[in-house]
């Protein structure tokens, strides 16, 4: 539903996806999603199409289910984010501002002021057209 906040979600995002194509990511290929990705704000779908390309990559090279670093650093070279900045900022919103349980929201958003937000998403929703 959310992007991921930091470095640390980002990385869980991968290893929830691999887990659940039944892959396994090596502490090799954590520690380089680490150091390259950081805290980009990826959505479950971003990693997928990631995580996806790096196993065609492994498969081409018959290699099947075993994800390399190598695999991992061609699928995260050649990933584009679609998405403009302000367009995942309005997205989020949109998501935190239709959210009914605060349990699930990231911590940032969880006593942020809600008339504040909608004011931002208004804004940006102006901003990009909508």
């Amino acid at each position: 539903m959310f992007p991921s906040q930091n470095s640390q979600d980002l990385l869980e995002l991968f290893q929830t996806v691999a887990k659940c194509k039944k892959m396994t990511l090596t502490p090799e290929i954590n520690q380089f999603i680490e150091k390259t990705m950081g805290a980009k704000p990826l959505t479950g779908s971003d990693v997928d199409s990631v995580i996806t390309r790096a196993r065609e990559i492994a498969v081409l090279n018959k290699r099947d289910t075993d994800i390399q670093v190598k695999d991992m650093e061609e699928a995260i070279g050649s990933f584009i984010d679609a998405l403009d900045p302000a367009l995942i900022q309005l997205q989020e919103l949109a998501a935190v501002l239709a959210c009914s349980d605060a349990r699930y929201l990231p911590e940032k958003y969880k006593t942020a002021d809600r008339t504040a937000l909608t004011m931002e998403f208004n804004g940006l929703k102006s901003r990009l057209g909508g």
